[in-house]
């Protein structure tokens, strides 16, 4: 039986996806030229390439979490408050639990902005 690994799913499921998005991209470059006559330069498909990439993986994360608060909301569930930082992907908290692995325990939090954050949103 053969077995994959996820991290290997994971990434021939990213490969498969970008290896579809630069298809489309040459496809349609190739459509244009055909019919038109006229030939898009390589740098500005390098360009459209290298900005769709994050553009739809900004999609797809903000089409999930729509998604799960909808299916959240039908049945009368809320979605697990989620920390907010200040900086890009949170990177701000992951510092601070890191300073907090060294000298106590990993999982607390001391921001305390953070915490009313989160227990202004609960409703006991």
């Amino acid at each position: 039986m053969v077995y994959i690994t996820p991290g290997v799913d994971l990434l021939a499921k990213g490969f498969l996806i970008l290896g579809a998005l630069v298809g489309t991209i040459i496809t349609l470059n190739s459509s244009v030229v055909a019919r038109a006559g006229y030939h898009i330069p390589t740098w500005i498909l390098l360009a459209g390439t290298t900005i769709a990439i994050p553009m739809l993986l900004i999609v797809s994360v903000m089409s999930r979490k729509i998604s799960n608060v909808r299916q959240a909301a039908a049945m009368g569930a809320r979605i697990v408050p989620e920390a907010q930082g200040q900086w890009i992907g949170n990177l701000d908290i992951l510092k601070k639990m890191m300073e907090n692995l060294k000298i106590g325990y990993p999982g607390i939090l001391p921001l305390k902005c953070q915490f009313d954050a989160i227990h202004s949103h609960l409703a006991f």
